[in-house]
């Protein structure tokens, strides 16, 4: 009967192995992102005195953002944020909204009123202080390019 037992032993622990390794979510036992899935970021921005409020938020990366957009102003106002694709307006004493995804990075997303191009604001996606510091290489970058173009008057 001893025999009999210790075969029965060996067919479960084999007959497991396969399952081994096996989390019931389909990744074969990896391990998941351990941030996990920001939660989405509810948001209102309100136009008011050619102003934003807040003129500035923060995001995490990877994060949607639902946002109201409200217009308490006497003027359309839009929300453009030409990075995440956003281009929301919102005639005077109305609200939009609009959903959007913020990049997978420490970025600094700017915004802008296309009516009024003094209204400005920012997203502060990830770390801000990594973000900042990689606005002002993109910029260095940037600014670095324009010396390196030739001059639209050069040989006139």
């Amino acid at each position: 009967m001893a025999v009999k037992v210790s075969h029965i032993v060996v067919v479960i622990l084999l007959g497991g192995a396969p399952l081994a390794g096996c989390d019931g979510d389909g990744n074969g036992g990896a391990e998941n992102d351990p941030r996990g899935a920001p939660e989405d970021l509810e948001l209102t921005v309100t136009a008011d005195d050619l102003r934003f409020q807040p003129a500035s938020f923060r995001a995490e990366r990877d994060q949607e953002v639902d946002l109201t957009f409200t217009n308490d102003d006497t003027t359309t106002h839009a929300f453009t944020a030409e990075e995440v694709s956003v281009d929301i307006e919102a005639a005077a004493g109305t609200s939009n909204t609009a959903a959007f995804n913020v990049p997978d990075e420490d970025v600094v997303i700017e915004w802008t009123c296309r009516f009024h191009p003094g209204m400005r604001g920012q997203i502060f996606v990830g770390d801000p202080q990594e973000a900042v510091e990689n606005e002002a290489q993109h910029l260095a970058q940037r600014s670095g390019d324009r010396s390196r173009a030739p001059s639209p008057t050069k040989g006139l």
